[in-house]
């Protein structure tokens, strides 16, 4: 969801090496960081708050050009509440029940069969 913390470590980049975060669709800048000796950081960064539900990007970019991409989903506010608000019966489990009554039916029938040929 948006206006969430997020939490990320990368390392294999150069070390004391400053690092920009930018999110992608629209490109916002989240920050920078600098990498330890080993090249990497660890950071908190907050996804904004007007950032759209949909398929996004953290690139994490090095003054050399090197580069990482961290990809996720934001998921819109009422879309999270909506699906665990259902504790109802699914109109799934009469499919899924009718066929785990066929499978059951065909596993008994090869059975039968191998029985006969023995």
């Amino acid at each position: 969801m948006a206006g969430l913390e997020c939490l990320g470590h990368i390392d294999d980049f150069t070390a004391a090496e400053e690092l920009t975060l930018v999110l992608h669709s629209s490109p916002v800048r989240l920050g920078a960081v600098m990498t330890d000796a080993q090249g990497t950081f660890g950071t908190q960064v907050t996804i904004p708050v007007d950032t759209e539900a949909g398929a996004h990007r953290i690139v994490v970019a090095a003054a050399n050009g090197e580069a990482a991409e961290i990809a996720f989903t934001v998921v819109a506010s009422g879309a999270a509440t909506s699906a665990l608000a259902n504790t109802g019966v699914s109109s799934f489990s009469p499919v899924l029940g009718a066929a785990l009554a066929l499978l059951a039916a065909g596993a008994g029938a090869l059975l039968f069969r191998r029985r006969q040929r023995a």
